[in-house]
């Protein structure tokens, strides 16, 4: 596998708590970063990894290493493999292995269910294209790369956060460190978030969206570092206003659920919020929308947070989990029903697009 793969891993559980520089060894490192064209990604908001090749080589990746076999490596590995890619997968732990290649073959069950994968090759036909290490030592290569793209997964952290753990005198990688964030379940869901940090160059950023489009995902360029990105600030928005309702007793975790399921939820699946308001201001689109409703919507919010802590407060939120807890006992397999209902939609959707 030498000439193929680069990079260091570093385990962050808190970043506040850990002086990163201290855990990387960037001399020795970026000094032997390899490649024509590998790839390096990460799979959670605590591993980190580098990502080598030149920019005339970007749509010809040859290898991808995911470093962490956890629930969001396993997703990146399913999705490089059915891209044919060829993938190495490190863990420090060596019964990973085992759970590994169980879950990669369901994810990749999943993932033929799409109209873009319908002619996947069997998983037998695929396993070749899998390698798994526990040893970082595989990771050292002779040549230098002449670029290290720096891919995150994290969604907790915004990249300058991170980008000074990663600089060092002769290398300054810290300009092409960048958060690549996906959204659960990651094979399936199409929305990468990719985000750069005060130093990411746009030639960074470019090489991203366009390795992410090639995989068949939607990468969206967000413009400025807030915490959360965009898909969990709405979310969150969103379980703001659950707690609110609840706390308010105006409805049921049950009535709330239905609510977004058989509301808003349906129309979201084919399009987003801004263009359904444009259908709901009627010949005059979206300009009539705000003349019509923009008053009224921005004042209906919660004006204050829902009072999550004390004795009010922890009830409140053990009457959020009792409900959803009885909701997710009444429907058994509910995360095969999100993802059975998911590849149905995508596979409309590509088809009406």
């Amino acid at each position: 596998m030498g000439g193929h793969c680069a990079g260091i891993v570093v385990e962050l559980p808190d970043m506040s708590s850990i002086d990163i520089s201290q855990h990387l060894y960037l001399d020795t490192f970026l000094m032997n970063i390899a490649s024509p064209s590998p790839l390096i990604t990460t799979c959670n908001d605590n591993i980190y990894s580098r990502v080598a090749y030149t920019p005339s080589q970007l749509m010809n990746i040859s290898t991808v290493t995911v470093l962490s076999a956890g629930v969001i490596g396993v997703s990146w590995v399913a999705l490089f493999i059915a891209n044919n890619h060829r993938t190495i997968v490190y863990d420090a732990n060596p019964d990973a292995e085992t759970v590994l290649l169980n879950q990669v073959q369901s994810a990749l069950s999943q993932l033929s269910q799409l109209t873009r994968y319908q002619a996947l090759l069997a998983w037998e036909d695929l396993r070749p294209l899998l390698f798994f290490t526990t040893d970082l030592k595989v990771l050292r290569c002779e040549e230098t790369g002449t670029e290290t793209l720096i891919c995150s997964s994290a969604s907790g952290f915004c990249p300058s956060q991170l980008q000074v753990a990663f600089e060092n005198d002769h290398h300054p990688v810290g300009e092409n460190f960048l958060v690549a964030h996906p959204f659960n379940p990651p094979q399936l869901s199409p929305l990468i978030e990719v985000v750069g940090g005060a130093r990411t160059t746009p030639s960074a950023i470019t090489r991203a969206m366009a390795f992410y489009t090639s995989l068949g995902k939607r990468p969206v360029h967000i413009h400025a570092e807030i915490p959360g990105h965009i898909a969990n600030r709405l979310q969150a928005a969103l379980f703001r206003e659950i707690f609110s309702l609840l706390e308010s007793g105006a409805a049921e975790v049950a009535d709330i659920e239905t609510v977004m399921e058989y509301g808003p939820g349906l129309r979201w699946g084919a399009m987003g919020s801004s263009l359904l308001m444009h259908l709901g201001g009627g010949p005059g689109g979206a300009r009539d929308y705000v003349s019509k409703f923009m008053a009224h919507l921005m004042s209906w919010y919660t004006p204050k947070n829902p009072v999550l802590d004390g004795g009010d407060g922890e009830a409140l939120v053990e009457k959020w989990v009792r409900g959803t807890e009885i909701i997710a006992a009444a429907r058994n397999g509910a995360d095969r029903r999100r993802d059975k209902l998911i590849i149905s939609l995508l596979n409309v959707k590509e088809r009406e697009d």
